[in-house]
């Protein structure tokens, strides 16, 4: 005997109100098509996905996943939701690929909370997507063929010859059980992996293949990207400061006839349309097809659900404080986190600073190969002796041309390089300078951590070592030197921890002396005696040859002016480049001469910072 209509809208209620006990929010359910947040009520339209043909399983499934998704995202990883909108809109074409991991990350999320509803979501991507797909975009066909192998691998469509052999590429040819597993493993929530960080391991995934296949569309329909190449920057798309891939948000592939299961179009008005404007309406026509979403990601909904969030943390973090809780860790991180949020965009320029050093690395040069061969390009002149005792000897096809190969770039620009930042903490560092110090290293730490995680990316798309890579120290000071942050490329949340307490805690005296001193001795180096180790060699511990660059912030007079104009010395002695900050002193801007910088006014000190940084990588002198 079926379930009643009262006994379906029981069972409904029940299941919704459960989800909305995990959300924090009241959730309402109507069959009607619109979703609303209301005062922190959450109403949901089931209609929504009932027009679109889903039956009420699939539709129930596909609005948890909502829930579970894009509003309880919002709720708890507010960061991963404003980052993920600044990636789209510097790189409005890879809007398909971000839709596409975001139902992968909230169905992995839903589906580990509620697994009983695994085969209605499965169902319900097999609905969306026809067979075969091989009339659309080739871009679009790794979507979908993407999407179906974490959810639903059973239903994977027919795709294009060249959307499988990126697949075969990725994830190993024809194992589609290992590519489902392995999409699945890199989005699953885990503990010690945020949400941003498996939104990041899904782009490394997918995005290449992607960009690849979106090239390729590019060139069939004559469209091509804004300034003649790819951008390499947007290798990674969290670099939001790279520029945009260019037009290809805004192509089409023409070359297929139209049929029942094509991407829906803009409508009769397409033929009219300028070519730029092509791939969005694909795009638009695909999302609304494949991935439909009562909340899209840059939508009212999500910014009410976002204020509303912000709103309950900065309550929660009020009443632990007050209470003197033991979340304290946790309201300092989500304090951290809101800071890093609002200085974004001077995070990705800093992070960007790098970007033309990756990029020249990564470019490929021709080159003539050392190995002779039957045919090429030309003689090869050391292999002409052995290409006549061949002939000799009756070979048919002489080893005596050199072939013409693409291998990657070096350059003379900076390679290893290491950071240490020494922020004066004195006590007249005290209320704005203490808050522009503590800014500007959490944009330089943040920014040159985002720089190594690019230079990682990089390295694992090329396939080789960029001999490439960027590590950084945090020391404050004031009467003594205290290491904030160890010499290292990731930044930790123990790191950020206690920069977010100690910088900005000023007291004591300045000296920047002992700051020298410890920043020396974490390149192996005693200040005082330049002599343990070799002036100039740059070599650390482990054998790798490293650029080496102190930068010290400071607003006033050194307590020993000697001791620290003697650690200068000594570092420099050792090849060791040493530069200063100064917030209105006149006296340590003398005193690291000629390579330091004077700052009127404390809220100039992050871009001092960033101007340094960007002067240390083109090779430019400060003075």
């Amino acid at each position: 005997m079926g379930e009643s209509s009262a006994e379906r809208r029981a069972s409904l209620r029940s299941r919704f109100e459960a989800a909305g006990r995990v959300l924090g929010a009241r959730v309402i359910v109507d069959d009607g098509e619109e979703w609303r947040v209301d005062d922190g009520t959450i109403e949901v339209g089931l209609g929504y996905f009932a027009a679109r043909g889903h039956p009420d399983a699939e539709a129930e499934a596909l609005a948890l996943l909502e829930l579970w998704g894009v509003v309880r995202e919002a709720r708890i990883d507010p960061i991963r939701v404003r980052r993920r909108r600044s990636i789209a809109a510097a790189h409005p074409e890879l809007e398909p690929l971000l839709a596409a991991l975001d139902r992968m990350q909230a169905a992995s999320g839903l589906l580990t909370a509620l697994p009983a509803v695994h085969g209605s979501v499965a169902a319900a991507v097999r609905r969306s997507v026809p067979p075969d797909v091989r009339s659309w975009p080739r871009h679009l066909q790794w979507v979908v063929l993407v999407l179906t192998l974490q959810l639903a691998p059973d239903g994977r469509p027919r795709v294009a010859p060249e959307v499988q052999a990126v697949a075969d590429t990725a994830f190993g040819p024809g194992d589609a059980a290992r590519a489902g597993e392995v999409l699945r493993v890199a989005v699953a929530p885990r503990s010690g992996r945020s949400s941003l960080q498996r939104l990041e391991r899904g782009l490394a995934l997918t995005l290449e293949p992607y960009r690849r296949l979106l090239e390729l569309d590019q060139h069939d329909t004559g469209l091509a990207v804004a300034g003649g190449e790819t951008d390499p920057a947007a290798d990674d798309p969290l670099d939001t400061s790279a520029a945009p891939l260019g037009t290809g948000a805004d192509a089409t592939d023409e070359s297929e006839e139209p049929d029942e299961d094509a991407v829906p179009d803009a409508g009769d008005s397409a033929s009219s349309t300028v070519p730029e404007n092509l791939f969005a309406a694909a795009h638009s026509g695909f999302l609304d097809r494949v991935l439909a979403t009562p909340i899209p990601a840059h939508g009212a909904l999500v910014s009410a659900v976002l204020a509303d969030a912000t709103q309950l943390e900065a309550e929660a973090g009020d009443a632990d404080r007050v209470a003197g809780g033991t979340g304290r860790d946790a309201i300092a991180l989500a304090e951290y986190r809101r800071r890093t949020v609002d200085r974004s965009e001077a995070i990705d320029r800093m992070r960007a600073v790098w970007q033309d050093v990756i990029a020249e690395r990564t470019a490929p040069r021709r080159a003539a190969s050392r190995n002779p061969d039957a045919d090429g390009e030309e003689l090869h002149t050391e292999a002409l002796a052995r290409a006549v005792a061949e002939v000799r000897a009756g070979a048919p096809r002489p080893a005596a041309f050199r072939r013409r190969s693409r291998v990657p770039r070096r350059t003379e620009r900076p390679g290893n390089t290491d950071y240490v930042l020494a922020v004066d903490r004195s006590g007249s560092m005290w209320g704005r300078p203490a808050e522009a110090a503590a800014d500007a290293a959490l944009i330089m730490l943040e920014g040159l951590a985002g720089a190594q995680r690019d230079i990682e990316h990089a390295e694992r798309t090329a396939g080789e070592s960029l001999e490439l890579g960027i590590r950084t120290a945090l020391i404050a000071f004031d009467a003594i030197a205290l290491l904030v942050k160890p010499l290292a490329g990731a930044l930790t949340d123990q790191a950020r921890l206690a920069l977010q307490a100690e910088i900005r805690s000023p007291a004591g005296g300045t000296n920047d002396a002992a700051a020298l001193l410890l920043a020396g001795r974490l390149f192996g180096i005693d200040a005082g005696s330049p002599e343990t180790h070799p002036p100039g060699s740059g070599e650390a511990g482990d054998g790798i040859a490293r650029r080496r660059i102190v930068i010290v912030v400071s607003d006033g007079d050194s307590n020993d002016p000697g001791a620290a104009d003697e650690r200068i010395r000594a570092l420099r002695a050792a090849g060791i480049e040493v530069f200063g900050i100064g917030i209105a002193a006149d006296e340590l801007v003398r005193r690291y001469a000629p390579t330091s910088i004077g700052v009127a006014d404390a809220g100039e000190l992050p871009a001092a910072v960033q101007s340094l940084i960007e002067r240390s990588v083109s090779g430019l002198r400060v003075d």
